[in-house]
């Protein structure tokens, strides 16, 4: 129970600056909750399976958590119908959206009624049918990329070059972290609820925090120059997992990245 209402204090601390209002300058920002004041368009854009009619759905605020997906929207949308995510709305102001237009590898975020979860908190989920939404954002160091998200099958991959053949971040069952091969960036095998804060300054300075933890990193690569998919899969593995958070930052953000991996656990409580 104190933890509890520590939580709910913390997220009330921080419903009137957010977290784009502290740490400015990102590329994209895509989640389940509102990270900037200024921003007042939707959260995401999501298809109902019974017709295919589509809505976008904004922020609801929510006392003692602040302004996330409404939920209650959705389920007045769909009732007992499913709904897919079509677009995750990019909050950062660089309409790098979060785009999946293909019905059959859409995630969810409400099954025949039921809203996903993670943590007590809206989720968006993806199988080994919804396993993929797009953008088209170049990812070269330096850059700071932030994610909340949840394994549920061996390999979940976050972030995927554009042909979708390598992961550049996946999740895997141990905790090592490390580089395949030389078409790819790296991965970190974690456990199966992650708040993970890459900061990549240049192929010899590499900061990792996962859950707090700064993991053993090896066979570190270079960069890759194309454009990145978000939630694709890796060597073929389709994902199955959660995700409600992913903000990429395309500079150099070592002074900010404890605080930030702090600022998402503290929302989060992952761990």
């Amino acid at each position: 129970m104190r933890r509890l209402r520590q939580q709910s204090n913390l997220r009330n601390s921080r419903q009137n600056n957010l977290f784009l209002d502290t740490y400015t300058g990102a590329s994209f920002a895509v989640s389940i909750r509102k990270l900037k004041n200024a921003y007042i368009g939707p959260c995401m854009r999501v298809r109902r399976d019974s017709d295919d009619t589509e809505k976008d759905i904004y922020f609801k605020f929510v006392e003692g958590t602040g302004y996330i997906v409404d939920i209650d929207a959705i389920i007045g949308f769909c009732f007992t119908a499913s709904a897919f995510v079509v677009k995750w709305y990019d909050q950062s102001g660089n309409n790098n959206h979060l785009v999946q237009t293909t019905a059959s590898s859409q995630a969810k975020i409400l099954n025949a009624g039921t809203a996903y979860t993670n943590n007590s908190l809206p989720a968006i989920y993806f199988d080994s049918s919804f396993y993929e939404i797009q953008n088209t954002v170049a990812l070269l160091a330096p850059y700071c990329f932030l994610q909340v998200s949840k394994k549920e099958s061996p390999v979940f991959s976050a972030i995927t070059d554009s042909t979708s053949s390598y992961a550049f971040v996946a999740f895997s069952d141990n905790r090592n972290y490390t580089a395949t091969t030389a078409n790819t960036k790296f991965f970190v095998n974690t456990a199966s609820n992650l708040v993970l804060a890459i900061n990549w300054i240049d192929d010899s300075n590499l900061i990792v925090l996962y859950n707090g933890l700064n993991p053993t990193i090896t066979n570190v690569v270079s960069a890759r120059t194309n454009t990145v998919n978000i939630y694709g899969m890796w060597t073929g593995l389709l994902n199955t997992g959660y995700a409600q958070e992913s903000i990429l930052f395309s500079e150099d953000k070592q002074t900010d990245q404890s605080a930030m991996n702090t600022n998402l656990n503290d929302f989060y409580n992952v761990y």
